[in-house]
This record gives C-alpha cells, sequence and structure tokens, in this order.
C-alpha cells in the first residue's frame, strides 16, 4: 500500500474549504484491519417501538430539550488494499455508522466519545479518551418529525428537528473493538456504500471537497481510490491483490453470508418450485446461485426446512453442487449455491441435440460417484434425478443438485412416499406407492443417460400426434410395459447393457452406483482421453455470459 507498514495516508479538509489546496488540511493513518482485535460484550437494549410511537417520543424530546443533536463516527481501515468503513449491523438488517443522541448540554466531542464507548469499547465509561475525534465531514438535517435526514437545511426551515453531525475519528496503529453481542460490526469498502444514504451522500458529494490523496495524481498507487467529480470509486493501474474466497467449510450458519451481501445480477432459471437467480458477493465478488422456492406453510416449518437444507446440503463431495447457506425470508427459503456456469445438462441437450457414448461416459461417471456419495455416505436419496438437476461448468465438471429440496418438499406436503419429484424420470416401485431405496435414483439415472444418448425420452405417447393426454397414461406405460433399451444397432453392447442394469423393473435387481462403476461401458473410452471441458466450452455456455 505504498509503504513498508501498509498505512494509507488521507488528508481530510474543513468542511467549508471546497479549494482542492490549502494549508489547513490534516493527514489520517489508515491502518489494515489486521492491525485490530475484536471481542463482545453484554448485549444493548433498544426500543422496541413502531414508528408512530418513535414519532410521539421525538416530539415529546423536542417540547422538553429542543433540537434533537446526534453525533456519528466515520472510521476507516485498510482491507485488500482498499479503504473500508466500519459500520454497525442492527438487527441483521439496519447498517448504521456508530454514534447516537447528545446528552443536554452535552458538547459534541464528549458525546461522540461516550457513544463509541459504549458501543466499540470494554466499558461504557473511563476510556472516552482513547478515541481522537477529528474533523466534522458533514451535517444532516430533519425538517420535521415524519421526514428523512436531508444533507441540507432549507432556508424557509426555521426550527429543524434533527441534526446529525459526521466525525472522523483517526485510529490509533492497534487498538480492540469490544462490540454488544446483539450487534455486528462490519468493514464496507468505499464503493459499496450506496445502500446507506447518509455514507452514500458523503462519498459521492461530499468527499471529492474534503478529501484529497497524498500523490498527485489524487490516487492511491495501489489498489487505486479515485476521487473526482463523479464522487468515489475504485480504479487500478495494476491487478489489485483478490480477497479470498468463501469456502463451505468456513461458513458459520447465522454469521458468514447474509443476503443483503449479495447482488442480484439476471434471473437464470425458473420452475414450478421458484426460481434461480445468479448472485454476486459484494465483497469478494464471487458468483453464487441463489433459488428461491414459496413455500405456504407456517413460519416455524420454514425455518426448520432452512435449518435442514443446510444439514442435508452441506456436502463435501467434488460431484455434488456445493450449499454454502439457506434461508427463511419474506415467506420463501432462499437457497444459496455454487453457481455453475454452464447451466444444465437439459440446456445444453438443446444446443447438442444428442451427446455421443465417449462424453457420456465421462458424464456418467462423475453423477455416479456424486450418487455413491449420497447414497453410502450421506444416506439421502434424491428423488428427483434429471437433466435439469445435472449442472455442468466450464471446467468439464457434472455436479447433481437440488438433491435436499425434493427430500423437504416431500416432508411438507403431505406427500410422503409418493409423488415427490418429475413423473418422467419416476421409478415404478414409486409411482406404485410401495415402499423404495437409493436404487429409485439408479432408475431414473438410466432414463437420463438414454436420453442424452438418444436425444429424446424413452417413452413415446401412445398416439404421437396428440403427445400425451395426461400424466397417468405415462405413469401406466412406465409401470406395466417392458423397460425401455437401447438400440443396439446404435450403441455398443457395453451402453445397452449398462442401461439394462439401471433400468430393471425390480430394484432388487438393479445395480448400485458402487456397481455401475465396475462395468465395461465407463472404462472402455479411458485411452481416448475425453475433453469434457472442451466439449461444453465449444457446444457454448448457455447461462457463463454476464
Amino acid at each position: 500500500m505504498g509503504d513498508d507498514t501498509g498505512v494509507e495516508t488521507v488528508r481530510a479538509a474543513e468542511l467549508n474549504d471546497q479549494s482542492s489546496s490549502g494549508d489547513n488540511r490534516k493527514e489520517v493513518d489508515i491502518y489494515p484491519l489486521s492491525c485490530y482485535y475484536f471481542g463482545s460484550k453484554e448485549a444493548i437494549v433498544f426500543k422496541d417501538e413502531t414508528l408512530s410511537d418513535r414519532v410521539k417520543r421525538m416530539k415529546s424530546n423536542f417540547a422538553s430539550y429542543g433540537l434533537r443533536t446526534s453525533v456519528e463516527a466515520v472510521i476507516l481501515v485498510e482491507l485488500f488494499k482498499h479503504p473500508h468503513i466500519l459500520l454497525l449491523q442492527v438487527r441483521n438488517s439496519i447498517f448504521k455508522l456508530p454514534g447516537g443522541r447528545l446528552r443536554p448540554g452535552e458538547s459534541d466531542i464528549d458525546g461522540l466519545r461516550r457513544k463509541l464507548s459504549r458501543k466499540l469499547s470494554a466499558s461504557d465509561a473511563g476510556d472516552e479518551a482513547e478515541w481522537e475525534v477529528g474533523e466534522c465531514l458533514g451535517m444532516w438535517w430533519r425538517h420535521d418529525f415524519e421526514t428523512l435526514l436531508y444533507p441540507y437545511l432549507p432556508p424557509n426551515v426555521k426550527k429543524p428537528k434533527e441534526c446529525t453531525k459526521l466525525f472522523l475519528i483517526r485510529l490509533p496503529e492497534s487498538r480492540k473493538f469490544i462490540v454488544p453481542q446483539n450487534l455486528k460490526l462490519l468493514a464496507v469498502p468505499l464503493c459499496q456504500v450506496h445502500e446507506n444514504q447518509k455514507i452514500a451522500f458523503l462519498v459521492s458529494h461530499q468527499m471529492p471537497a474534503v478529501w484529497c490523496l497524498k500523490t498527485e495524481s489524487g490516487t492511491f498507487k495501489d489498489g487505486d481510490l479515485l476521487v473526482n467529480k463523479d464522487g468515489v470509486r475504485i480504479v487500478s493501474q495494476s491487478e489489485p491483490e483478490a480477497p479470498p474466497l468463501i469456502k463451505p467449510s468456513e461458513i458459520d450458519v447465522d454469521d458468514q453470508l447474509n443476503l443483503e451481501d449479495i447482488d442480484a445480477i439476471k434471473v437464470v432459471g425458473k420452475g414450478n418450485g421458484g426460481i434461480v437467480q445468479l448472485v454476486q458477493h459484494k465483497w469478494t465478488g464471487q458468483f453464487f446461485a441463489l433459488k428461491i422456492i414459496q413455500m405456504n406453510i407456517e413460519e416455524s416449518a420454514r425455518k426448520q426446512i432452512a435449518k435442514e437444507l443446510k444439514i442435508n446440503q452441506s456436502a463435501q463431495c467434488p460431484y455434488v453442487v456445493v450449499c454454502y447457506q439457506s434461508f427463511y425470508t419474506n415467506g420463501a427459503i432462499s437457497i444459496l449455491l455454487e453457481y455453475m456456469d454452464g447451466g444444465s445438462l437439459a440446456d445444453f441437450l438443446k444446443k447438442v441435440k444428442s451427446i455421443p457414448e465417449p462424453y457420456l461416459a465421462v458424464i456418467c461417471k462423475q453423477v455416479l460417484k456424486g450418487l455413491m456419495y449420497l447414497h453410502h455416505e450421506r444416506h439421502i436419496i434424491h428423488r428427483d434425478l434429471k437433466p435439469s438437476n445435472l449442472l455442468i461448468n466450464h471446467r468439464g465438471e457434472v455436479k447433481i443438485t437440488d438433491f435436499g429440496v425434493s427430500a423437504i418438499m416431500t416432508s411438507t406436503s403431505g406427500l410422503a412416499n409418493t409423488f415427490v419429484g418429475t413423473y418422467n424420470y419416476m421409478s415404478p416401485e414409486r409411482i406404485i406407492g410401495g415402499n423404495y431405496g437409493s436404487k429409485s435414483d439408479i432408475w431414473s439415472l438410466g432414463l437420463v443417460l438414454l436420453e442424452c444418448a438418444t436425444g429424446k425420452f424413452p417413452y413415446s405417447p401412445p398416439n404421437q400426434a396428440e403427445g400425451w393426454t395426461n400424466f397417468y397414461e405415462l405413469m401406466e406405460q412406465i409401470v406395466e410395459d417392458p423397460p425401455p433399451c437401447a438400440p443396439s444397432d446404435q450403441f455398443s453392447a457395453e451402453f445397452c447393457s449398462f442401461i439394462s442394469a439401471c433400468v430393471k423393473k425390480d430394484p432388487k435387481e438393479r445395480k448400485s452406483a458402487h456397481e455401475l462403476l465396475e462395468l465395461p461401458f465407463l472404462s472402455m473410452y479411458n485411452d481416448l482421453d475425453v475433453d469434457l471441458s472442451s466439449y461444453f466450452n465449444n457446444a457454448g455456455s448457455p447461462l457463463a455470459t454476464l
């Protein structure tokens, strides 16, 4: 960041000095976040009141004490070579600058030190002097009790109801922050503070007037912060050091990932159960897929489902899509998943129509390894294996997804052990309502492979012109007719034998995922050195373009 100590130097000018030069600027050092230590203390009690109650309280206080004055702290640190501002998160949704309301007769500096000690120090009193309060960076006004705070006071407003002042805090090179247990202290990049109106205005309007960086160009030399008439943004003359990616093993269920930390980019999938969005994590730039499922059930049940999804989908297997986090919010379950940039096998089939045996063998081997993990290590039956639940990426990886969703839908729909999943790929034993196990997934795999090889679903309606009149016709055909097979004149004997092993009507005669991995079809093309990555990429990825 410029010198060996990793300190960024920024100059703060007085708020009223709009020039870019002058002798009254003072330097403030911004130290890396790693220089600081963090702990927790007893929770702070907040007023639990409605908006109307708050307005009544403000009117009463104004009648007794006059103008309400609040002070808030702008505390800067350096993280990933970018300036970050410290914010307090309240109730998982409200982000605020540290500070609060002054007592009657209390000075700005003393009040801010008291508030910082209460919210960021080991005790509420006795260490106020540790906080070095610098320049006033801005003032916000509430014109009347019902309006929001604004960064100006119109000349016609003679008796404003509230004034909030923002002060720069000069941190020492090292200190400990002690935060109440019901608050979270977050370091937010200056380029990402647009959702907080006070900070956003400070950055986009006032910062160019009050900040001047130490270099002649007006930017940091590494991971640059650019200040100009358009506000503050990050520029880079060289590739900046990327934040470390979030790993599933590092996720704390309650802490690390929040829906507030992600930006939606676009919808990449729709189905009967909901939608799938491509989203990006604000701080790391990492892409995820967000599956949103609407459920008309009790609130307590939704929360339990989110918890179970996290347990069921925290799979550590390279052939299963990673579930990073599950949320219950706004009457829906939201599941944050690994993003597979090639879309689904169903998407891919629309492009290529059918998949040759050598590629199909490599795809099948990955799917079987994923099923073996689910069946034998996690004791999970997928229940809804189909082309749209097999995802691919540009690296040539094939992964199973949605293995926990169907089980949850079963337990909440009152249809346990019956028709949860897609009828087309459902095994005969499930259709007739009998007991079933992991081999019902093997039947589904056989149909998926046969569809990929031939380019069409293995079962045909009695009247091709009319199609299926209802799903009972299909279900009856699956139960009553002989199982489908691969045409021997179009495919190898090894592939035909493999399909036959998957689609035995009696589940006891079907082979397990482990047994299928030993069949000749999966090894007969090993000498060809099949490149699945090139195959996927040459066909074109339906979702990779942002």
